[in-house]
């Protein structure tokens, strides 16, 4: 009963986790598409481009990540493996988002009056409740051992 309440809770945070990232995603594409640098929106820079899209694919990673777990909650036996995964990746995802974000923000970012410090404050709060990423990893990690490595893809896909 309190596995299960912690999966639930890892999972509910990797979906606020998720959320927080996508408002990143949204505020940092706002930001530099109309912040001008040198004659060009900095969203026209390679190099911010770059950044841009891997801000946006650790986001997608989170956000597949909790609606696998979601879809697996059905089945009791991939559920909690499943929220364990998606809590796991959601904490191993916060430092990258958060980074890329204040990056292409800049010191605005960190000011009281952007909202952004307001999704990613509580981003790194949420990755350390419920256990960190670190712990996640432990679960994930015992839960192999004892079941095999073969049986590691098939908890992994929920096949």
């Amino acid at each position: 009963m309190v596995r299960e309440a912690q999966g639930r809770s890892g999972l509910a945070r990797a979906a606020l986790i998720a959320g927080a990232a996508r408002r990143c995603v949204d505020l940092t594409v706002t930001h530099t598409a109309s912040r001008v640098q040198f004659g060009r929106p900095l969203s026209h820079f390679q190099a911010v481009k770059q950044e841009e899209a891997k801000l946006i694919e650790e986001a997608a990673l989170m956000a597949a990540a909790v609606d696998a777990a979601g879809t697996a909650q059905a089945d009791p036996a991939a559920a909690e493996f499943a929220a364990w995964t998606a809590a796991a990746q959601a904490s191993a995802s916060v430092a990258e988002v958060t980074r890329i974000a204040h990056q292409l923000h800049g010191a605005i970012g960190f000011t009281e009056l952007s909202p952004l410090r307001l999704a990613t404050t509580r981003m790194w709060s949420w990755r350390d409740e419920d256990g960190g990423e670190h712990e996640w990893c432990q679960r994930i990690g015992r839960r192999v051992v004892e079941g095999g490595s073969d049986r590691l893809w098939p908890q992994v896909t929920g096949g």
